[in-house]
């Protein structure tokens, strides 16, 4: 069949649905995130620098649901997957880049409750510098692995789709590493804080990244448990049934990257001020960061 008469379930066309309100939410709002690090010089330290890198990358992961949307739209569903990787280049930037850029946060903290001293005189720039090459060689194997196990054959272009064969279940398994190393070091990190008594802006922020970690990770944790649910009880897949298996999959990660606005709202004095200029500015009223 040609794309525009392919039979597809009607639940299908809802979760692209729900992926565009997604990808126009998450993009909003995370990109008021990151901004917030260009408008306010006290959200310019190392780690809110990366705050707002994980913030852009989490854009990019998003961005890819452009292509979903449209393909649905237009009814011309299947794609070469060697146009599709291409068009998802940045999103599977972002798609991967997140986690990465979770660890590197919890690293950031590490190191500043374990030397404060040696923090405190670093060079940011060549600092900022040394997370973003761990993140660039993290990516460099994602996509070693992505091109790898490229063969030819259409599909529905999303992210996760350009991962044929082993490479999908390649990616599982680091990305799962990537995310019990990131409950590791943030555990870490809580003890420190604990142990130490540290208070006020440490205490703050380490609450406002742990509950990020919570959504990052419960996000994945959901994502690897509906793919094994589904798995485990679907055992014809066809194509059609197939691209609504992993739309579904795909609910609980997206779902997570537009919780992280309102969880440093909730939970930062800092970044809630910013924000409530921000908004402040969109409704017409006349503020400025103090």
């Amino acid at each position: 069949k040609s794309s525009m008469d392919m039979e597809l379930y009607p639940a299908t066309y809802w979760l692209v649905g729900y992926f565009g309100t997604a990808f126009v939410l998450g993009t909003v709002t995370n990109a008021a995130v990151a901004f917030a690090s260009y408008q306010d010089s006290r959200l310019r330290n190392s780690c809110n620098i990366l705050i707002a890198l994980a913030s852009i990358a989490d854009c990019l992961h998003l961005s890819g649901q452009i292509v979903l949307v449209y393909a649905f739209a237009t009814g011309n569903l299947l794609m070469s997957v060697y146009t599709c990787v291409w068009i998802e280049f940045l999103p599977m930037v972002g798609f991967n880049s997140g986690c990465a850029f979770t660890v590197a946060i919890g690293i950031d903290r590490l190191f500043a409750c374990f030397s404060p001293i040696a923090y405190g005189q670093k060079s940011p720039g060549l600092y900022i510098g040394c997370h973003l090459t761990g993140v660039f060689l993290y990516l460099c194997f994602h996509f070693h692995n992505v091109y790898t196990h490229l063969y030819p054959t259409e599909l529905i272009c999303m992210v996760p789709s350009n991962y044929l064969g082993e490479a999908k279940g390649v990616w599982w398994i680091v990305s799962l590493g990537c995310c019990i190393l990131s409950v590791v070091v943030y555990a870490v990190v809580g003890i420190r804080i604990k142990t130490s008594n540290m208070r006020g802006h440490e205490m703050r922020l380490f609450k406002s990244l742990a509950v990020i970690l919570v959504t990052v990770i419960g996000g994945y944790v959901g994502t690897f448990a509906t793919a094994n649910i589904l798995i485990a009880n679907i055992k014809e897949v066809d194509f059609k049934m197939g691209v609504l298996m992993d739309l579904i999959i795909g609910i609980p990660v997206n779902a997570s990257l537009c919780t992280n606005y309102l969880v440093y709202y909730a939970t930062s004095s800092e970044y809630r001020r910013v924000f409530r200029i921000q908004l402040a500015f969109l409704t017409g009223r006349s503020t400025s960061v103090k």
